[in-house]
């Protein structure tokens, strides 16, 4: 993965380790576009069927400006074993690009330490991922009150 990319990702693990705090259940967020660019965050929605879930990525696909080196994300609580949500909405993701013509060619799985792309096998993990200074102010920022 390029450098430039290896940036945007690890600032979506941050935003997201932020969002949920030390939550433990929290549904999957699932986002189309390009982290540090334009993206699409799909709504929380659920029961889904897969055919729900390719029209939703697909629909999410068609309100992108542009979608050159766009893929899917998941961001979910867990490791980076995989769980039966990733394969359904990757399957998802496979065919609402091919409905547009496009390669998929990420498919990335967020989560608190790391990430996994299920399209080429790559995977980063870390041993903890820190907030950044900006964001670790802001935050106290808001408990000061």
């Amino acid at each position: 993965m390029e450098a430039a990319l290896q940036v945007a990702v690890k600032d979506e693990i941050r935003r997201f380790n932020a969002q949920v705090g030390p939550r433990r259940v929290v549904p999957p967020r699932v986002t189309v576009g390009r982290p540090g660019s334009q993206s699409i965050v799909l709504a929380e929605t659920s029961p889904l069927t897969a055919a729900l879930r390719t029209d939703l990525l697909e629909r999410a696909v068609d309100g992108l400006l542009s979608t050159e080196g766009a893929f899917v994300w998941v961001a979910r609580i867990g490791g980076s074993d995989p769980v039966e949500t990733d394969d359904l909405w990757f399957q998802a993701a496979r065919q609402a690009f091919a409905r547009h013509g496009l390669p998929l060619e990420r498919f990335l799985v967020l989560h608190r330490r790391g990430w996994r792309d299920l399209v080429t096998g790559e995977r980063q993990e870390w041993p903890r991922v820190r907030q950044t200074v900006r964001a670790t102010r802001l935050k106290r920022r808001s408990q000061d009150g």
